[in-house]
């Protein structure tokens, strides 16, 4: 990550608000974030708030 010119996570929103046993980095050191449409309201404003860009799919 250090030498990456843009951090992505690409992760379904069911991933957000668990625990897991690693962490690969703090959501705030990344560029950008894409997820569903299902992510809540409230995540989406916290994640935005952190600076990271926040790109929504549906997949519906």
């Amino acid at each position: 990550m250090s030498s990456a010119a843009t951090t992505v996570l690409l992760a379904d929103s069911t991933k957000y608000g668990t625990a897991s046993k690693f962490q690969v980095a703090p959501l705030e050191e990344l560029d950008v974030i894409i997820t569903d449409s299902e992510l809540s309201e409230d995540t989406r404003q916290r994640t935005e708030d952190l600076g990271v860009e926040l790109r929504l799919a549906d997949f519906g």
